[in-house]
């Protein structure tokens, strides 16, 4: 029945309006103006690994992946796109044939400069970083290094990335105008699992998990400029889930997500989302953010994707579902009340195919009008108007 409703919306070419805290559809041009309606940048049918907006938020980054067709080769291209107009601006091929995925991506503070970090999972060759320049699209240095996150320093002259945290953590620090390496830092003890490290919007904290035993983890917490432990996030009612945090655009507070169950059912396990002060490391509170859902044979929500509003009032969740034991592109994306936990909105709409959206990727724009989403399965890039949240 839900599906004929939504076939015949479509046919009619109506905006689908659903009750209080949840979201609309609607196709409409780029940028969307309408509350919760979206547009599509992007569809290119390629895994897309990464979404940045620029600091003024007139820009936003994409990288996706691109099959060269007169070789067997997939190497990643980076998108940039005008927001206010939803146009390609520029595009950047210039990885080499060994890079195959974007892990991460970061403009400098004055939005000036790019920088990507490309790994090569399908040989033995090193990853490299890139840095641009924006105006230009000119390539200013190229760096031989393990792949991982990167990031720039609060006045934009340094350039971080961290290691593997599978080799261990070493956080190398480059001067940008001088393309020379400053220092690098181990980071210990090392952390165990293969789960990328994060670092705070102001460069000076990074994280990564600490897991003894899966799905068992806690947080470390090293200051950049250092090496030193600063702090560890434990709490054993809510023991993050080692593949996902946010940290808040003040660098603040950081956000994780759990999956503890309170029943005797083993399916029985919705997801929570736990905000932590990263100055006391105190765990301020939790919430559900996705549960099983009405959907028979439906199993535990896999959370995909997680990201603080500017303000750091909201939260964006994301997770798909796997149904029978198989993965689906069935999913949910939601926007939450980080005081309260309350639901305020349900994004929904018709993307590829799909009434129910999950993003692998989600970034808000620096004004909190917009809210960036990028799917793997598909590699669309939507951008949803978020506005009315942003005001509160």
């Amino acid at each position: 029945m839900r599906e004929l409703l939504l076939l015949l919306l479509l046919v009619l070419g109506g905006i689908w309006v659903f009750g209080a805290g949840t979201g609309k559809w609607s196709e409409t041009t780029c940028p969307p103006t309408k509350p919760y309606t979206f547009c599509i940048l992007l569809s290119s049918g390629s895994s897309i690994g990464s979404i940045a907006f620029s600091p003024d938020g007139k820009l936003l980054a994409s990288a996706s992946e691109y099959e060269r067709h007169e070789a067997v080769t997939i190497i990643p291209i980076i998108r940039l796109w005008e927001v206010t107009t939803g146009q390609l601006v520029r595009t950047f091929r210039t990885f080499s044939n060994q890079a195959d995925r974007v892990i991460s991506m970061a403009f400098d503070p004055e939005g000036k400069l790019l920088t990507a970090s490309v790994s090569c999972y399908s040989c033995s060759a090193e990853s490299e970083i890139k840095l641009w320049e924006i105006t230009t699209g000119r390539e200013i240095a190229t760096i031989s290094t393990e792949s991982g996150d990167v990031a720039f320093s609060p006045e934009g002259r340094l350039l971080s990335a961290s290691g593997d945290a599978f080799e261990g953590v070493t956080i190398k620090v480059w001067d940008v105008v001088t393309g020379q390496r400053v220092r690098s830092i181990s980071l210990l003890p090392t952390p165990r699992g293969r789960f990328l490290p994060y670092y705070s919007p102001d460069g000076r904290l990074l994280a990564a998990f600490m897991c003894t035993e899966l799905p068992t983890c806690d947080i470390n917490l090293w200051d950049t400029s250092t090496g030193k432990l600063v702090r560890t996030l434990s709490n054993p009612q809510h023991p993050p889930i080692p593949w996902l945090a946010a940290f808040s655009p003040d660098s603040k507070l950081i956000a994780t997500t759990s999956c503890v169950s309170n029943s005797k059912d083993p399916e029985d396990c919705p997801l929570r989302i736990g905000v932590w002060e990263l100055a006391t490391g105190r765990l301020l509170r939790t919430f559900t953010s996705h549960d099983k859902g009405w959907v028979w044979g439906r199993h535990n929500p896999l959370p995909q994707a997680l990201a603080f509003s500017p303000n750091a009032g909201y939260a964006a969740s994301s997770a798909k579902y796997s149904t029978f034991g198989a993965f689906s592109t069935e999913g949910e994306t939601k926007l939450l009340e980080v005081a309260t936990g309350r639901v305020a909105v349900t994004l929904t709409g018709d993307i590829n195919g799909n009434s129910g959206i999950y993003s692998d990727l989600l970034a808000f724009s620096p004004d909190g009008r917009l809210l960036a989403s990028g799917e793997s399965i598909g590699g669309t890039i939507a951008l949803w108007y978020v506005g009315n949240l942003a005001k509160k």
